[in-house]
């Protein structure tokens, strides 16, 4: 961990079907534990395969998951809020918490989540590398994506982006 004054900075990764075998994953919780950050991560096994390479990190290993969108994903939910719960002086104790958002927003409400089941009052940081079509769609279901994203941002405390399209097209209006 890294010491600023008298606190010492933890950073938890909190992430939902966050592929654990992800490249980007991988050096994402690198580079913060390169930079002297105490990485806690809460990652999915998507491709259930062995690993390529092993985290240095401690990592929650929250089981497989499936793809789309069923009984499978609430099973998941439950399961992780159980983990978080089993984790959570470690969540508590986080600097902020840091929700990776590739392809859903599985991630972001799990963290919140995750956050909220500890008592953390760690920030939240929300990276959106790119945007599903459900949050672009006009149908119903992109209605329901869309307030999740707003839920989600009005809990966010940092916004970051892997193009600035995103903020004048998308999260502007």
């Amino acid at each position: 961990s890294l010491r600023l004054g008298h606190q010492y900075v933890r950073i938890s990764l909190t992430g939902y079907s966050c592929d654990i075998n992800d490249s980007t994953t991988f050096k994402r919780c690198r580079a913060f534990e390169q930079s002297g950050f105490d990485v806690l991560s809460f990652t999915y096994d998507r491709a259930q395969a062995p690993l390529l390479d092993l985290p240095t990190w401690t990592n929650v290993d929250l089981g497989p998951l499936e793809n789309g969108l069923g009984l499978h994903r609430l099973i998941g939910f439950v399961t992780s809020a159980r983990l978080f719960l089993r984790h959570r002086k470690a969540i508590r104790q986080a600097s902020f918490i840091y929700a990776r958002y590739a392809r859903n927003l599985d991630q972001a409400i799990l963290a919140i989540l995750g956050r909220w089941l500890s008592l953390s009052r760690a920030p939240l940081v929300y990276e959106v590398l790119d945007l599903h079509p459900l949050v672009l769609s006009p149908g119903k279901k992109g209605r329901v994506a869309r307030w999740l994203e707003r839920f989600v941002l009005r809990r966010a405390s940092h916004l970051v982006i892997s193009s600035d399209g995103f903020v004048e097209r998308f999260f502007k209006p």
